[in-house]
């Protein structure tokens, strides 16, 4: 059996992180919505300089989310020499 230690907390307090206004944003038909982790724009290269992930989309389509992934993980790998700091997540969606 585990004891934990009791807290005082006030009525009503906040707990979690806090919270950001919602907003609402348009996903058209055909658009794709890109989720990644930090590592992601945290990737540097020998130099220290971060990979922008915005700048290498800037102009870019791509066919399918699998095709725009897999575009995206080796352009990371480049920019890091092959080797990652941080574990990176992404998730591609597209709207049909």
């Amino acid at each position: 059996m585990f004891s934990y230690p009791r807290i005082q907390v006030p009525p009503h307090a906040p707990v979690g992180p806090p919270r950001s206004p919602a907003r609402r944003e348009c996903f058209p038909r055909g658009a794709t919505l890109l989720l990644h982790t930090d590592g992601l724009s945290e990737a540097r290269d020998e130099r220290g300089e971060f990979f922008d992930p915005a700048a290498w989309l800037a102009g870019r389509a791509f066919p399918c989310p699998d095709a725009l992934l897999t575009a995206l993980s080796e352009a990371v790998r480049r920019h890091t020499g092959g080797t990652l700091a941080d574990d990176m997540a992404l998730l591609a969606v597209r709207r049909p």
